[in-house]
């Protein structure tokens, strides 16, 4: 048999030519029939793919919800931790500033009990006519100044200590206790500012006396007392500020 397009001879059995491809109609076939080409032949397709009956972009969804939580969460941990980590670190400088003013403090407390004794004693010797000259009264008075002197660079120190809690975050109850510390050495001051100017005043009057000047005993009186209120009141305003920072303290777990 040969080819009737290209003439080539086909072998027996053969349903395409070699040559050109050609089908080759045999007896029986229609002319009109499908014949399928060597190559399709032996394609084989791949059935359609079958897909679980679930909206497409559910699984791009589902993993922006959970990766928005996840991010949520995380966010909430290291929100968390920094707080933790701020709070305890400030917490920390607090107690270090809060042991340090009371430390300081002590030592204060024990320049003010030196100062209330030299003070007292010019008192005493006054009343009892020990002191009779200008002389006699400044002598004792120096050492009372002196020993206000000697108090001063303490308060300064406290004060400075006390300044480091403003720059604290997450420690007000600390930062409360400043503010008293504070307040109480406002009066510390006030009260050896009285005092200071009570030794001057009386200086002033013995001096004035030796000088032959007369003085106004209900005057001098009332002035010396005016003093002495001031002394107590501020004496009285430092105790209640103790005993406001010792309640904070018990009530706070400072």
């Amino acid at each position: 048999m040969y080819c009737k397009n290209c003439g080539n001879q086909i072998e027996e059995g053969s349903a395409f030519c070699s040559s050109c491809g050609t089908p080759v109609e045999e007896s029986g076939k229609s002319p009109n029939q499908p014949v399928v080409s060597p190559e399709a032949e032996t394609q084989i397709q791949a059935p359609p793919p079958v897909y679980a009956d679930v909206p497409k972009k559910s699984s791009g969804k589902t993993f922006g919800i959970i990766a928005g939580i996840a991010a949520v969460v995380i966010a909430a941990v290291v929100l968390c931790l920094v707080f933790l980590v701020f709070k305890s670190d400030d917490t920390g400088k607090a107690k270090e500033y809060m042991m340090n003013v009371e430390k300081l403090g002590d030592e204060l407390s024990t320049g003010l009990t030196d100062t209330s004794e030299t003070l007292s004693k010019l008192g005493t010797d006054m009343e009892s006519g020990q002191v009779q000259s200008s002389s006699q009264f400044e002598a004792q008075a120096d050492r009372s100044r002196s020993a206000m002197e000697d108090l001063k660079p303490e308060i300064a120190e406290i004060r400075a200590e006390l300044k480091k809690f403003d720059n604290l975050k997450g420690v007000e109850d600390y930062k409360e206790y400043a503010s008293l510390r504070t307040q109480e050495i406002d009066s510390v001051e006030e009260m050896l500012g009285s005092a200071t100017e009570m030794l001057n005043y009386l200086s002033g009057v013995f001096k004035s006396i030796e000088s032959g000047v007369a003085m106004d005993e209900n005057e001098m009186t009332s002035k010396v007392n005016g003093y002495s209120q001031e002394i107590k009141q501020k004496s009285s305003r430092i105790e209640e500020l103790d005993n406001k920072v010792k309640k904070l303290e018990r009530e706070k777990n400072l």
